[in-house]
């Protein structure tokens, strides 16, 4: 199983309480604020990585969405999600040249997708 397919238990409440954030039900807790948080605490956690690239994809910060999809493929360059993520996110930063090179990089890296 690879990194960002790992849940470690421990994690498993807070990230569940991050997810109902990131979709709205928990107001009055800034999704940002938990997820430094989070990360502050285990760093190398993929799932919290994973969970801040998409907050920023969803708000559009285009920039720190690659930032962030860039953190989860050090940790598993075979994530497809990810690299399709940060083809989006370099699009719509105007960087076509590299859109395609983390699209073809995904693709190649996992054939069946």
């Amino acid at each position: 199983m690879t990194a960002a397919g790992t849940i470690r238990r421990r994690d498993h409440g807070v990230l569940e309480m991050a997810d109902h954030n990131l979709s709205g039900a928990f107001r009055r807790i800034d999704p940002r604020r938990l997820l430094d948080e989070l990360r502050a605490i285990d760093p190398g956690n993929a799932n919290v990585l994973v969970k801040m690239a998409l907050l920023y994809r969803v708000q559009e910060e285009w920039e720190e969405a690659a930032r962030w999809c860039r953190a989860i493929l050090e940790l598993d360059p075979d994530q497809y999600d990810a690299r399709r993520n940060l083809a989006t996110a370099l699009l719509r930063l105007d960087d076509r040249e590299g859109a395609i090179a983390a699209y073809r990089e995904a693709v190649t890296r996992d054939p069946s997708r």
